[in-house]
């Protein structure tokens, strides 16, 4: 297993920030979708995230959605 590292270091290894941004929207929606389909366990989402998650879907950063 690698070793951790912080979010700034994971997104410059990237080099894309809004595709990181794109895939933790999309991942925050499968496990919030996933459940309704039977995919996964249900799982708490706390409302601070959930707006958090509202206000980057407004923004646009749906491209890894379902």
């Amino acid at each position: 297993m690698p070793p951790p590292r912080d979010l700034h270091d994971y997104v410059k290894s990237i080099g894309d920030e809004q595709l990181v941004i794109d895939s933790l929207v999309g991942d925050l929606q499968r496990v919030i979708e996933y459940r309704k389909l039977g995919f996964a366990v249900a799982q708490d989402v706390p409302g601070s995230v959930r707006d958090a998650y509202q206000r980057l879907i407004d923004e646009g950063f749906t491209s890894r959605f379902l």
